[in-house]
């Protein structure tokens, strides 16, 4: 869908908790393996992409929005039998008992407000990156979180003031989830840029950054207007200067 321009790097920022970008190294996006390093050094390559020490930053909710969206995307076994064995073997991790424990795993770790290191994460996201649906599953993670981010819609404001509250929303609950200042709004009315993403960053394909539209476009339909619609305007990796995301009102 998109030019994957810019690669995840290796180096010693980190791009969930600092601005800068990542020198180059190779990409990420769509890969199915390392071409010529060991796997541990691909891991390591990964892991020091998310982090250069252990903090821990990343709320616990972040990851177990992942894990139960692998989950609800991934279909019934019996589907399964007649597919491609490599097509399908990915997608039968989210129907496996090790997603149930896992998830059950983060819900205590979320009750008890644990915050997670890079490297926990950066292991999650790539389960995800290898697939040919991580679009699809980094979009239904983004609702997941702002279903429990945003409040109901309080329809007795006048529309402009709920989007308003709801802008002030989504810049607070991204900053809390990931740790680090996550974009913020240009002029206009819906205008959400991220500059420097780490989620490209992560991700050269850029499938990753349907995490924020589908953040942004639950959090408004829930507490702005059903019909608003959110749509992906620029991307990092197409060589544009920011990540941009426009809301509209649909019919």
């Amino acid at each position: 869908m998109r030019a994957a321009l810019g690669a995840c790097g290796k180096s010693t920022a980190d791009p969930w908790h600092g601005d800068s970008r990542l020198p180059p190294l190779a990409p990420l996006g769509k890969i199915r393996g390392p071409a010529t390093a060991t796997y541990s050094e691909f891991w390591q390559s990964l892991e020091t992409t998310f982090t250069e020490s252990s903090r821990a930053r990343i709320a616990a909710e972040v990851t177990l929005a992942l894990l139960e969206a692998i989950r609800s995307t991934d279909r019934p076994r019996e589907f399964l039998e007649d597919e491609d064995f490599h097509r399908t073997m990915p997608r039968r991790f989210g129907l496996s008992a090790v997603v149930d424990r896992q998830i059950d795993l983060y819900r205590e770790r979320v009750r008890k407000k644990v915050k997670l290191n890079g490297e926990e994460f950066a292991e999650f996201m790539q389960l995800v990156i290898r697939r040919p649906d991580s679009a699809q599953i980094f979009r239904t993670m983004g609702a997941r979180l702002a279903d429990k981010e945003v409040g109901q819609r309080r329809w007795w404001l006048p529309r402009f003031v709920r989007l308003y509250q709801t802008r002030k929303r989504i810049e607070r609950s991204l900053r809390r989830l990931f740790g680090r200042r996550i974009g913020g709004f240009a002029s206009g009315p819906f205008v959400f840029e991220v500059s420097a993403s780490p989620f490209v960053q992560v991700d050269s394909s850029g499938d990753a950054c349907e995490v924020i539209t589908g953040f942004c476009r639950h959090a408004l339909a829930k507490a702005v207007d059903p019909r608003m619609t959110v749509t992906m305007r620029s991307c990092e990796t197409d060589g544009d200067r920011v990540c941009s995301w426009v809301a509209e009102l649909g019919t």
